[in-house]
């Protein structure tokens, strides 16, 4: 169960060695306030609450998140009554599972019963790869400030859904022909084997 982390102090710097250092789990609101706080970087997996009288954006601060919990998004919320710097918020949707990959398509080596020779027929399709899955939707962003140096912006795009399986392979039959005739070729060792294409009904001869 998601808990609400707080955590006050006069004057705080948000960074990944203060979030990390706190008892937080995958999914917790962690509640920063102070007069004065300093963003140098969020982490993902969590929902963040910042409230301050002044906040100062350092510059390349890393204040984009990925959420992959399309029941329960993450979510950022800014208020602020000043904010300096440029305050460029994401909380993009995680990207969806890749599909599984299609079945080998089966082989086309049957025996003559007769002859007990090896009937060389088309080999099987391979199976059609499975679909990807859905991206996370993306999460929440609210900001509310009196007074900024710069617009504040914010995007919560939904993730990119998965790739398809790969297709499953065919059977080369060719391949599988030189094999056997290699093995034959093998068996009578000793013998002068003379190995030519298949005939009319497919066998190897």
């Amino acid at each position: 169960m998601a808990n609400t982390i707080q955590h006050f102090r006069d004057t705080l710097t948000i960074d990944q060695g203060t979030i990390l250092a706190l008892t937080v789990q995958g999914g917790d609101t962690i509640v920063f306030g102070a007069r004065s706080i300093t963003l140098k970087a969020l982490v993902s997996g969590f929902s963040y609450v910042i409230a301050a009288d002044e906040l100062n954006v350092a510059p390349g601060a890393v204040t984009a998140i990925t959420t992959d919990n399309p029941e329960a998004p993450s979510s950022i919320t800014v208020l602020a009554r000043t904010i300096n710097g440029a305050l460029n918020l994401a909380c993009s949707g995680g990207a969806g599972d890749n599909g599984a990959d299609g079945e080998p398509g089966e082989s086309g080596v049957e025996t003559d019963p007769e002859t007990g020779r090896p009937v060389i027929l088309p080999g099987g399709a391979g199976g059609n790869g499975e679909n990807g899955g859905d991206g996370a939707p993306g999460g929440n962003i609210t900001v509310r400030y009196a007074a900024a140096t710069t617009t504040p912006t914010g995007t919560a795009p939904g993730g990119a859904g998965g790739a398809g399986g790969k297709g499953g392979a065919g059977v080369d039959v060719v391949a599988v022909c030189g094999r056997l005739i290699e093995r034959l070729t093998k068996r009578r060792s000793g013998e002068a084997a003379a190995v030519s294409g298949s005939d009319g009904r497919g066998r190897c001869r």
